[in-house]
């Protein structure tokens, strides 16, 4: 961000050398989260990839995908291939928002499609997932707050990397992270919502699930304000709809 704001060649340097030392230096990612990990921090350096590649006109080192060493590299047989195995709930929705960004990066077509349609149709970590289709009520809204909402955000940044290369799925169900969005911001607002024990995320059992009700765990304080941002932006200053909830929840 300091390239784009500043354009200071300082910054440019250095944040290519962090790049390419991840390119060159990074062996493996173990342990039980690896590939949340992968979705979080890899997601973020691929996007700072992109900056540097369009913006500051870097090349990095051993540039092609199938080749030994580079950032590419790095992106197409360690990240990729720990995101490809795709969770549930929101930890899928980290995976697949990752493997967009990644396949974009790499202009990887196949591996584009493999996250879209996982997003579209996932039964587990998609969208039909995480999200009643008749009220919004989240999958691990039993579960916290926090998780409830970071599926949200992860969900819409998904799809606005989609947006980027052309495609709409922010309407995707006739809007439903939208919908989700009002569900989860009436709750975390201290209001009653309809609450079905019937749906919840696959796998509950091992998070403690499933839940009777909704949590109250970090009610009304969860997840950063970016996530509520880009849906007001996608949902009411582009579209034009009605998001009254998440215009009262600031």
């Amino acid at each position: 961000m300091h390239i784009l704001l500043l354009m200071d060649q300082g910054h440019w340097e250095k944040a290519t050398t962090i790049l390419d030392a991840w390119g060159s230096n990074l062996i493996d990612v173990i342990g039980t989260d690896a590939s949340l990990l992968v979705a979080l921090d890899g997601d973020l350096l691929v996007n700072a990839a992109e900056i540097m590649r369009w913006e500051g006109g870097w090349v990095e080192q051993g540039a092609k995908a199938s080749g030994t060493s580079g950032f590419s590299n790095q992106l197409y047989w360690l990240f990729a291939r720990q995101s490809i195995i795709i969770g549930q709930a929101n930890y899928g929705l980290a995976s697949i928002k990752a493997l967009l960004s990644f396949a974009v990066y790499l202009d990887d077509v196949s591996m584009y499609n493999y996250a879209l349609n996982a997003y579209q149709n996932d039964l587990c970590a998609g969208v039909l997932g995480n999200w009643d289709t008749e009220t919004g009520q989240g999958s691990e809204t039993g579960r916290d707050q926090g998780h409830a909402t970071t599926a949200l955000g992860w969900a819409a940044e998904a799809a606005r990397v989609v947006q980027s290369q052309g495609h709409d799925i922010y309407s995707l169900h006739d809007n439903l992270i939208l919908k989700g969005a009002e569900y989860t911001a009436k709750y975390n607002l201290g209001y009653e919502v309809p609450y079905d024990s019937k749906f919840y995320r696959c796998e509950a059992i091992l998070v403690n699930g499933p839940w009777d009700a909704p949590s109250n765990i970090s009610r009304g304080a969860a997840s950063g304000p970016h996530v509520w941002d880009i849906i007001y932006h996608q949902y009411v200053v582009k579209r034009g709809l009605e998001a009254p909830e998440r215009e009262a929840f600031n």
